[in-house]
């Protein structure tokens, strides 16, 4: 999988804060020096349905090709270094989970499938106790470092393991179709409806990316 890269002439900023970066994007799109930067930290779980990120992290890649007032530091992050996706194919140089994120950072939490294609067409035989222990590891996790300031954005069954950390009671939620009744069950505090943003979360049945991300007008 080939991600987006910065070209050779073009300065590049780390997260989080604001932060100078070069007069003119590459593709020649002038930059303020005063450019918003948010920290963007996206959570891969085993078994990664690969739409999920795909999708949404094409629309951050073309907001910061086309304009210069935003700039979105994307970052992948999860409990292992390496994981099999829903597609048969394994995305490497994940990030180990941070102890602690930006104050005005963003979580995009992806979904996942219950078989991954094998070789051959095959499918994997579920979830397995690796998997279950990474599961708790992002949970565990998503309760210790979510903060209110924070931006937690879930993409389908992304929803679950927001759920099991506690961060959609109260809350208006989503999930795919299939699993809004095991949805109901982890999170009886919150209440369910279509696709749904607010400030500080977002949730959504399917990678209705532009959709997704359009409050931020970028």
């Amino acid at each position: 999988m080939k991600l987006y890269t910065p070209q050779s002439n073009e300065k590049t900023v780390a997260c989080p804060g604001t932060a100078e970066v070069g007069d003119f994007h590459p593709n020649g799109i002038a930059r303020d020096r005063g450019v918003r930067q948010i920290p963007v930290f996206v959570l891969l779980p085993p078994r990664l349905l690969l739409l999920d990120i795909a999708g949404p992290l094409e629309v951050l890649r073309q907001a910061n090709r086309v304009q210069g007032a935003v700039r979105f530091d994307v970052r992948y992050v999860g409990p292992n270094p390496e994981l099999l996706t829903s597609i048969g194919i394994t995305l490497a140089a994940v990030e180990p989970l941070p102890s602690e994120l930006p104050s005005e950072a963003w979580v995009v939490l992806a979904g996942d499938v219950e078989n991954v294609m094998q070789h051959g067409g095959g499918m994997g035989d579920g979830k397995s106790r690796e998997d279950e222990s990474d599961e708790a590891a992002i949970v565990a996790w998503l309760k210790q470092t979510i903060q209110p300031g924070h931006r937690l954005i879930s993409i389908c069954t992304g929803a679950l393991m927001a759920a099991r950390a506690g961060l959609l009671d109260g809350h208006a939620c989503t999930t795919h179709y299939l699993s809004c009744a095991e949805l109901a069950t982890v999170a009886p505090k919150a209440t369910f409806g279509p696709s749904v943003y607010k400030p500080i979360l977002c949730t959504c049945g399917r990678p209705i990316s532009r959709r997704l991300f359009a409050p931020q007008r970028c």
